[in-house]
């Protein structure tokens, strides 16, 4: 038996299926995956040397764990068609906005789950994830989850009550700072610099940057003070920031990207 079968290989599927092989956690014969896409699942088979089966109720019986990567949309058609072929398995579901007690509900008994929001840096070993876990889940199921995702990056462990906000923040932030990157390249651009040199020296800062907020013990504001000085250049950047009201921005669409979460779950 399979110790993990991925029931969606989507982005984040893919992401993940990677990133546990590249870790050593997991191997090629531990996983099994199935899609509806039968050519992604050709894709996916061929491109991580992995099982593939096209039906999800085959693909339940065939492991110890199932990790439930499909959209939130499909997830209590998925539900339904392996109800009665997962036993006492542990459930790893991962999509947006839908909670424990709505995946219990397409299911005969009560079952073993975890809800996860990673994030795409996983496909790169630098994934945040959050996890919270149904009454159900065994000590082991637990240990087994956080190495999984440990596997790919950081884990933090939350109340569900939290996890849309998650969502909004961590599950959607890197798309945000992609955009950033590449406003700023262009910005870069605007004002001379060839787009490939602007857009390797946004790239550079934000990377340099985010290794800064992460290995020294000064707080945001500190670093911010670090870099600004008073009728400076970073100074001048920032004061249109403040102008247009950036912060207000950013919460409002963390805001939009909480409810759609809530949306998504029902």
């Amino acid at each position: 038996m399979k110790k993990l079968a991925f029931i969606g290989t989507g982005k984040m599927g893919e992401a993940l299926i990677k990133g546990v092989l590249r870790s050593g956690l997991l191997t090629t014969k531990d996983i099994i995956a199935s899609d509806k896409d039968h050519q992604r699942l050709s894709y996916i088979s061929k491109q991580y040397e992995i099982d593939a089966i096209s039906s999800n109720q085959s693909v339940a019986k065939e492991a110890e764990h199932l990790l439930l990567a499909v959209k939130p949309q499909d997830i209590d058609k998925v539900l339904t068609e392996i109800n009665n072929t997962i036993g006492e398995r542990l459930l790893i579901s991962i999509a947006a906005g839908v909670r424990i007690n709505h995946i219990q509900k397409f299911l005969s008994q009560e079952q073993p789950i975890a809800r996860v929001m990673p994030n795409a840096p996983a496909l790169v070993g630098s994934s945040i994830s959050a996890i919270c876990y149904s009454s159900k889940v065994s000590q082991s199921q637990t240990q087994f989850t956080r190495a999984l995702f440990a596997s790919v990056g950081e884990v933090v462990e939350i109340e569900e009550d939290l996890m849309n906000q998650v969502t909004a923040v961590s599950g959607s932030g890197p798309a945000y700072f992609y955009y950033f990157v590449e406003a700023l390249a262009r910005a870069g651009e605007e004002v001379g610099l060839p787009f490939d040199v602007a857009k390797k020296l946004s790239i550079a800062t934000m990377s340099g940057a985010a290794k800064m907020l992460s290995e020294t013990s000064l707080e945001i504001n500190e670093l911010i003070g670090a870099v600004k000085s008073k009728g400076g250049t970073t100074e001048a950047a920032l004061n249109i920031f403040e102008e247009n009201n950036i912060s207000d921005i950013i919460q409002d669409a963390v805001k939009a990207a909480s409810q759609r979460a809530f949306e998504l779950g029902g």
